[in-house]
């Protein structure tokens, strides 16, 4: 029978495969990916959607760490993780975030975030190292401080975001690093090997950014040791705090140790006097180093190896590169200016990690040969003919993407302050990606602007320089531009004449083909009368047709004047609005006056700070002088407001309708200094430069408009132009309450026949 054969070769077979079941799964098991996730809930470990581990702070993080295996990865979702303790690594594993602008470990300004040790592992021995791996995240507000009184033993006042003890070897990659502080040393990463070993280690496509250290090395320190190596990363104003031991390496130092620095960017670095950016032996290849112009601190301190075949540029010749990039010749280290160089803003710019892209036409473009591979931000290299200089490869892509300010325009490059304070937006400034902008001032005290919608307030006479930004993004090179404008006080007068024609029974007037505003009355044989508008007076005999054109904020006058015996005007013009000289009471200085709805209303005036208060049931206004410096002048020794050339008139007043928008002129000649719109509350503030050449003697400041009711409403107040008679005014220091009787007011109403319009476009 074959039976029993077949069987016991069955059985062999099983044994067989069940021995190999029972060793395989041993050797299957690869390394394990633990997730660590700031919020949520624990799951079953397997994605940051159902993590292993929960919390926001070093705790979830360690515990992860302390319950991985050597070759497990621990991987920390994206959020903020306040480190309040220290976390340890002392076994060969990986940490990976979701990206440095996704994952930040921040220690507050108080913790060294991280330490990798060797557990005391033999010293020497070869074998015996671990690894820590550490990618795709930020370490931001380490702070190494004093913690055993011995430098770097356990990393005491070492490294403020990661400390290296011994043989213990990293490898970090597209991490940035920000605002970390040591103690001692190593502002960001110090390695102390302790045994002048050779300890491979590599920084690749990082970031630094504003790490100190208070004795050597800014951003990194690598001390008794050999084998770092920094490749395609970007160090930003880093440096050394300024105290009494500050030593040295702003950015970099490698003291009784070597460092290897390739295609990097180094860039506006701090320090105390003769501390230099690098210090100690480091070898720097292909990458720019630059410090913004007139800065102290140079690049090298002489020991660096830059110069030669080496495909450097550099800004100072503290390096030993003393010849121009066209002396020089391609792939050859070379003196620059940091003009040439066209570096961009640091920042993300739609990357993973911060970076200073090269703008078009930088000196640091197809400078070597033999690149391969990818950028900092993983840009392939070369793009165009050779390969940059630096972390970043200009992708061949790249645009300027600026803001063209050539759109930009309020109406005319120069803005006048007695045509209006507030001048809107006429057109924007246009960016090229699509993404608008928002505006500021560098000259607030010229002009300030609304941020996003890009309306000036005039302050004063002079330049007004306006900025215009926008987000930087991905391949963008440019995201801010200037523009300045002018502003004056008063906008120039120009008078033109056009001809008029008379025929029998009509008179026709063509007009300049231009946005004009005008003046027009017409009678028979009339006497002499003058209006003004602004700094712009018009006589008017018999029929007149008068044009002020205004372009943006430029007012031009053209006045026509003809006089015929019964003639019949016909004036070809454009389409104009009416403002109508309002009915203003009589005021002498000192004194005021309100009517509503055309008739006066018992009011009362107060001297307080020197200022003139006016006020009635719901109505008050304040008016004051100031000054060409901005302050409130004192009244003058009769307790009158006194103003001189240069001065301004301030009105504040209340009691109008919501929105609506008031008239403040300034009478005898009826001139209108502007209008202002009321807020929602009703009030109404406004500052008007005195206009120039107005005569000496005594004027009223009027504010026109609807009251809260609908009603015509107007302020009359007082005042004085000319010099005064000297002293300081005492009236401005107490209250003095001066009653206007109605019966007076009345009587000194101007006639409502008598009322003159004014066209305004």
């Amino acid at each position: 029978m074959r039976y029993p054969k077949i069987l016991a070769i069955a059985t062999a077979l099983t044994m067989a495969t069940m021995s190999t079941l029972v060793i395989q799964p041993a050797s299957a098991v690869g390394p394990t990916t633990l997730y660590v996730a700031r919020t949520g809930s624990v799951g079953n470990g397997s994605s940051c959607a159902s993590p292993g581990y929960v919390g926001s702070t070093h705790a979830a993080i360690q515990a992860a760490l302390n319950a991985a295996s050597t070759g497990d990865t621990v991987y920390l979702c994206a959020g903020i993780y306040s480190i309040s303790t220290r976390l340890e690594v002392t076994k060969s594993l990986t940490i990976r975030g979701a990206g440095a602008n996704s994952t930040v470990l921040d220690g507050g300004g108080s913790t060294q975030i991280l330490i990798v040790q060797d557990a005391n592992l033999n010293d020497g021995a070869s074998g015996d190292e671990i690894t820590a791996t550490i990618e795709a995240l930020s370490f931001e507000n380490g702070n190494a401080t004093d913690i055993n009184g011995t430098e770097c033993d356990d990393g005491n006042r070492c490294g403020g975001a990661i400390f290296v003890e011994n043989e213990s070897r990293i490898a970090i990659s597209d991490v940035h690093f920000k605002n970390n502080t040591a103690d001692f040393i190593g502002g960001a990463v110090a390695r102390f090997i302790g045994q002048y070993q050779d300890v491979p280690s590599t920084i690749n496509r990082s970031s630094f950014e504003g790490n100190m250290a208070k004795l050597d090395g800014g951003a990194i320190a690598t001390l008794f040791g050999f084998g770092l190596t920094i490749n395609r990363s970007t160090f930003y104003r880093n440096g050394i705090l300024p105290t009494w031991d500050a030593r040295s390496g702003a950015a970099v130092i490698a003291n009784f140790a070597t460092a290897t620095i390739n295609e990097s960017t180094l860039y506006d670095h701090d320090a105390p006097s003769g501390i230099t950016v690098l210090y100690g032996d480091i070898t720097v290849n292909r990458s720019v180093l630059a410090q913004a112009s007139g800065s102290t601190t140079t690049v090298c301190n002489g020991s660096q190896t830059v110069s030669g075949a080496r495909a450097n540029l550099v800004t100072d010749n503290s390096c030993g590169v003393t010849q121009s990039k066209v002396v020089a010749g391609a792939g050859n280290s070379a003196l620059v200016s940091l003009s040439d160089l066209k570096l961009g803003v640091f920042g993300f710019n739609g990357y993973s990690t911060k970076s200073i892209p090269l703008l078009s036409g930088s000196t640091a473009l197809n400078h070597w040969t033999g690149c391969t591979g990818s950028d900092q931000v993983g840009v392939s290299v070369p793009q165009g003919s050779s390969c940059d200089v630096g972390a970043s490869e200009r992708s061949a892509s790249q645009s300027l993407n600026a803001i063209d300010t050539s759109t930009w325009s309020y109406g005319g490059n120069t803005l006048y302050r007695n045509l209006g304070l507030n001048v809107a937006l006429v057109a924007a400034p246009t960016d090229a990606a699509g993404q608008g902008v928002t505006y500021s001032s560098q000259t607030s005290g010229v002009c300030t602007v609304n941020q996003t919608s890009g309306a000036l307030t005039l302050v004063s006479d002079g330049t007004c320089t306006l900025t215009a930004s926008s987000s930087s993004y991905l391949l963008r090179d440019q995201s801010t531009a200037d523009k300045s404008f002018v502003v004056a006080a008063t906008a120039p007068t120009t008078t033109t004449t056009t001809t008029t024609t008379t025929v029998p029974r009509s008179t026709t007037t063509v007009a300049p083909s231009t946005t004009v505003a005008s003046v027009t009355t017409t009678s028979e044989v009339a006497p002499t009368t003058t209006v003004s508008f602004g700094q712009t007076q018009i006589a008017r005999v018999a029929t007149t047709t008068t044009t002020a054109e205004r372009a943006g904020q430029t007012a031009v006058a053209s006045t026509t004047t003809t006089t015929t015996p019964r003639p019949v005007a016909t004036t070809s013009a454009p389409t104009t609005t009416t403002t109508t000289v309002p009915e203003i009471a009589e005021a002498a200085p000192g004194e005021a006056a309100i009517l509503v709805g055309g008739e006066p209303v018992e009011s009362t005036v107060t001297r307080s700070n020197d200022q003139l208060v006016i006020s009635a049931g719901d109505m008050a206004a304040t008016i004051s002088r100031i000054t060409a410096d901005g302050a409130v002048a004192p009244l003058d020794n009769d307790g009158n407001i006194r103003l001189s050339e240069g001065d301004q008139i301030q009105v504040e007043a209340s009691g109008f309708a919501p929105n609506s928008d008031v008239e403040v002129w300034l009478f005898s000649t009826p001139t209108l200094l502007g209008k202002v719109t009321a807020n929602a509350q009703g009030t109404a503030t406004a500052t008007f430069p005195l206009p120039r050449g107005a005569e000496s003697g005594n004027h009223r400041v009027a504010l026109n408009g609807k009251n809260s009711a609908g009603d015509d409403a107007s302020f009359a107040v007082g005042i004085v132009i000319g010099s005064s008679s000297g002293g300081v005014s005492t009236a401005g220091k107490v209250l003095i309450s001066v009653p206007i009787a109605l019966a007076v007011l009345f009587a000194l109403v101007i006639p409502a026949r008598r009322r003159r319009k004014v066209q305004v476009a």
